[in-house]
């Protein structure tokens, strides 16, 4: 009994740091594109990270105004879990971010299917 609940204590922990992960790495890398790819930032709808705008520094949990871009800035971290994006290519450490960002992903789905 004791190593069931070892395992699961486990599981758990990694899963929260996965979605940590996630949200923290996605913010990061909209602020890279926001810095140094402003008018790749404009074509992707002036995306935002999960803990606030990279423009001007607003918070999505205390503006509520942006709750409804929340689903466009979802959708772009499900497109480039799946696509790179071309300005990343030509960017180190956008491209290095984007990789743990996806074994991030990768790690909170494979425990979400456990």
């Amino acid at each position: 009994m004791v190593h069931l609940l070892v395992i699961l204590f486990v599981i758990v922990f990694t899963l929260l740091l996965s979605i940590f992960g996630i949200y923290i790495l996605f913010g990061m890398i909209v602020q890279i594109e926001y810095e140094r790819h402003h008018a790749e930032w404009e074509r992707d709808g002036r995306p935002f990270g999960f803990f606030e705008r990279p423009d001007t520094g607003d918070s999505l949990v205390s503006n509520p105004k942006y709750a409804d871009k929340f689903g466009q800035s979802l959708g772009l971290a499900f497109l480039w879990t799946l696509r790179t994006p071309r300005w990343a290519f030509d960017d180190p450490e956008a491209a290095r971010l984007l990789r743990w960002f996806r074994v991030c992903v990768l790690s909170g789905t494979s425990e979400c299917s456990l």
